[in-house]
């Protein structure tokens, strides 16, 4: 296996490899494709590693792209690392701005958008010290207790 993972998809987020050399896709798409595989690799790469150990290197590998893609979008790490905090920013705002009702008062309409960005982050992450990490799987440990979205209560 190569240092970009398998043929099909890359670690990062399973998200789709091109086929290599010509294949005829639309270069709007390749674009899109690198772009939204890179900003994964930053992810991956930051949530495994820390932003300052996090590499260009371990960025293109959990993408599936070489450092030439990388530096075709990007200047640096952290132009890709901006992109990629953006892209978060805007996708958590619109979650929690499709949560509640019309005409919902707003302790309740706080309420709801916080019970929303709760759960956005509640399947997926765990807090371990300083750092944000992967939900804990079959592997790792569970952690010692969290916040209950909707309740605002700990629970073990």
């Amino acid at each position: 296996m190569s240092e970009r993972g398998t043929p099909e998809q890359s670690r990062a987020e399973g998200l789709p490899r091109l086929p290599p050399g010509r294949h005829g896709l639309d270069r709007e798409f390749v674009v899109r494709n690198q772009r939204d595989r890179l900003t994964a690799g930053i992810i991956a790469a930051v949530a495994e590693r820390g932003y300052h150990d996090a590499t260009v290197s371990q960025i293109c590998a959990a993408a599936g792209v070489s450092r030439r893609t990388f530096y075709t979008y990007f200047s640096a790490k952290e132009e890709c690392f901006a992109e990629a905090f953006e892209r978060i920013v805007e996708y958590l705002g619109e979650a929690m701005g499709a949560a509640g009702e019309k005409g919902m008062l707003w302790p309740e309409l706080v309420r709801a958008r916080l019970a929303e960005l709760l759960g956005v982050f509640a399947p997926t992450r765990t807090w371990r010290g300083s750092h944000w990490l992967p939900h804990p799987g079959p592997e790792r440990e569970s952690p010692p207790a969290s916040v209950s979205p909707l309740t605002g209560s700990w629970k073990s």
